[in-house]
């Protein structure tokens, strides 16, 4: 839902118009696009957003209606709540680049010895059973080779540990800078594209009489 936000063809263009936009309109623009209470309103209602690649064809209508309104050309926001949809519009962009850049990792370790449960645990790890509401111990057979006491059948067998990387919000002054290196991406893609049509009729045969 969220990386939709900042996916397809035509927002990032979109999201750098609405910025500078708001920049010419507001002497405080960077200050709002990174204040907290901005990307809380901006995540309302997400829950409600579509989870696959409509998602971002409603991103891109949205951002189209609320530039049209900014620019005068629609009548559908007025003042300050044109304002209010601009900051929206940019922070729901921002939290979809976080979204598409951070990383999540999972580590894993099995057989531990009792005595070790607890520095796992400092470093957040869990029994995988906790992460399948099921109790430890039952998501694989007894294990001989691991030492712990009491009955052998609540051995947490697998410990997992789940890391999320690169969550930081984005800044509002690489908005100009993400629709460049879209650009570099699109013309690099079109070019490619060129070029592969161009070798595809180069190497069909001629045609005989």
């Amino acid at each position: 839902r969220v990386q939709a936000w900042a996916a397809g063809p035509d927002i990032a263009r979109l999201a750098e118009e609405l910025y500078r936009w708001l920049k010419e309109e507001s002497s405080d623009c960077d200050e709002m696009l990174s204040h907290t209470l901005s990307f809380h309103g901006a995540i309302e209602g997400f829950g409600g957003e579509p989870c696959d690649e409509s998602g971002i064809s409603v991103a891109t209508r949205r951002l189209e209606a609320t530039l049209a309104s900014a620019r005068g050309h629609e009548r559908r926001f007025q003042g300050q709540t044109v304002h209010a949809e601009v900051v929206k519009c940019l922070c729901r962009y921002l939290v979809g680049r976080t979204a598409q850049d951070l990383s999540i990792f999972v580590n894993f370790t099995a057989c531990i010895p009792a005595e070790l449960e607890l520095p796992l645990a400092a470093w957040r790890f869990r029994p995988l059973a906790d992460f399948c509401g099921r109790r430890p111990g039952c998501l694989l057979p007894s294990s001989p080779d691991c030492a712990h006491e009491g009955d052998a059948s609540s051995v947490p067998y697998i410990w997992a540990r789940v890391s999320a990387v690169d969550t930081d919000v984005k800044p509002p002054t690489k908005i100009p800078e993400y629709n460049k290196q879209f650009e570099r991406l699109r013309n690099a893609w079109a070019q490619q594209q060129n070029q592969e049509e161009e070798s595809a009729v180069t190497a069909q045969p001629a045609g005989g009489i």
